[in-house]
């Protein structure tokens, strides 16, 4: 059974087993705990859908810019989530993002 993330009480969210995570250089063995990892930690910032920025994500998840950029991409694919990720514009290069709805699997 499928929920929306509102209606899943926020410290059972789990990613869905196994995330389809893929590309090119992806692999399971090497890469799939810290993937998974890092998707659990930057889930547990924006889960209350306020605006941040990567570094503010970086600051309080302790993960690379670049891997909390990817993980937000994840999250927008439908086999991960499904969740729409906003960004809007602050200044000179600085985006602010925040993720919105999705569905995840009830465990």
């Amino acid at each position: 059974m499928t929920k929306y993330l509102s209606e899943v009480p926020l410290l059972s969210w789990t990613p869905p087993e196994p995330p389809k995570f893929s590309g090119d250089t992806y692999d399971a063995k090497r890469d799939g705990r810290r993937l998974n990892r890092q998707l659990m930690a930057v889930w547990m910032v924006v889960r209350d859908e306020r605006w941040r920025t990567l570094s503010q994500i970086a600051d309080e998840t302790g993960e690379p810019e670049a891997s909390i950029s990817a993980r937000l991409r994840d999250f927008r694919k439908p086999e991960i989530m499904g969740a729409t990720v906003d960004r809007r514009h602050v200044n000179k290069g600085l985006w602010e993002y925040r993720v919105v709805g999705g569905k995840v699997a009830a465990h």
